[in-house]
């Protein structure tokens, strides 16, 4: 072969290694790295304590929340999937445990919770979700229960619902059903800019029928975009060519305060019909339940220093982020059928005055922050519980004669 095109071709193949290196140390060399600075920060920390402000810079904790997965649902979506980590236990049925909780006492008053990562308590060890306060203290009481918590990452109330009417089909019935609602339905209108929508919608509208002979093409371009996300994202920033993948995100951008009322009202709406549904439900299968609005940190008048520096996270505008929240709770407070109602707890402003961190970031609450809810729902649900009780014993008493 003649010299100069042997050492052409030498030199092609060199600068398509170096770029396959370059390559493979932005795709696979980033994560370890990060992995690696977060281990260094958590052995400054003295590990978990009852009273922790932050988990961010605990040994692990990181690792622990990314290697949690899901899978898929009918209905629903997703589900979590069975998972055993240093924070976190998910059971065999996709659940996280309740600690303190036999599910195989026949005997017990079962109580079932439904809500998404707030009730879920990512951040939080399974000693210190709200259900295993609520099951530690409704022992102390002496009532019998057994309290499953069924929330799973990024339901919001719809989706919370469907969940309960998969188990009714299944003919598993609680006694009483609480619904721990309101971030998420907030934080998907926040982010799409339509009320009642359900986390990454756009992506699984892109994946429809991606499997099939008619979007083999559309196939490829996805798994290149999949195996090189950051390579394909730097090209883009450095030269603007865009990879065109049926998997491109939907370019979200901050409401306009014209959309803010509107918004909201169409937010509490889509919950107050939910609330709808799920007392109807409740009324056929005989079984009492429990409403709760949750509080979060963007409607939270007294801020630490700590949570002022989260609040703006996954906000595409913090003010805007702030008002959106305030008139959707404005309109839960006033809507016909939620305001003054029984089976309704408002925890919205459960936090306003305290000045301590009870955020470990922009949604999720450190482990006195759950125990405080836990707290503000005992008297509801020990109320409930105990009326169940009541009416369970007057059954099973022999008719006077």
């Amino acid at each position: 072969m003649i010299p100069w095109l042997w050492r052409a071709v030498i030199d092609f193949w060199q600068a398509i290694g170096v770029i396959l290196l370059i390559v493979v140390i932005v795709e696979f060399g980033i994560e370890p790295v990060r992995r690696m600075g977060r281990w260094l920060r958590g052995r400054q920390s003295t590990g978990p304590s009852n009273q922790m402000a932050s988990l961010d810079d605990l040994l692990g904790y990181h690792d622990d929340i990314g290697s949690q997965a899901l899978d898929w649902a009918p209905y629903t979506h997703w589900r979590q999937r069975p998972y055993h980590g240093p924070y976190t236990t998910v059971d065999a049925r996709g659940l996280r445990v309740t600690l303190g909780c036999d599910r195989d006492d026949a005997k017990a008053i079962r109580v079932y919770c439904f809500g998404g990562s707030t009730l879920f308590c990512l951040g939080a060890r399974d000693a210190a979700t709200i259900p295993s306060v609520l099951q530690r203290r409704l022992n102390e009481t002496g009532i019998r229960t057994a309290v499953t918590n069924h929330a799973q990452l990024g339901y919001n109330s719809s989706q919370d619902v469907l969940n309960l009417q998969a188990l009714l089909k299944r003919g598993d019935v609680p006694d009483l059903a609480i619904f721990y609602n309101g971030f998420n339905d907030m934080f998907t209108a926040e982010w799409t800019g339509r009320a009642d929508g359900i986390r990454g919608e756009e992506t699984r509208r892109a994946e429809f029928l991606l499997l099939t002979r008619v979007r083999r093409f559309a196939l490829l371009r996805a798994a290149v975009a999949a195996a090189l996300p950051r390579t394909l994202r730097r090209l883009r920033d450095w030269t603007g060519f865009e990879w065109r993948t049926p998997l491109i995100r939907e370019r979200h951008r901050p409401l306009a305060d014209s959309a803010v009322p509107t918004l909201a009202r169409e937010v509490v709406a889509a919950y107050a019909a939910n609330v709808r549904i799920a007392r109807a439900l409740a009324r056929e299968y005989g079984i009492q339940v429990l409403f709760v609005w949750e509080p979060s940190l963007a409607t939270k008048r007294a801020k630490s220093d700590q949570e002022r520096r989260m609040e703006s996270d996954g906000a595409l505008s913090l003010e805007i982020r702030r008002r959106f929240y305030s008139a959707v709770i404005e309109e839960y407070r006033q809507w016909e059928g939620l305001t003054g109602a029984a089976d309704i707890l408002d925890l919205s402003a459960l936090f306003d005055k305290r000045e301590d961190p009870v955020y470990i970031d922009f949604a999720h609450l450190t482990e006195a922050g759950n125990a405080a809810v836990a707290e503000a729902m005992l008297p509801a649900v020990a109320a409930i519980v105990t009326a169940i009780e009541k009416t369970l014993t007057a059954r099973l008493m022999p008719p006077r004669r």
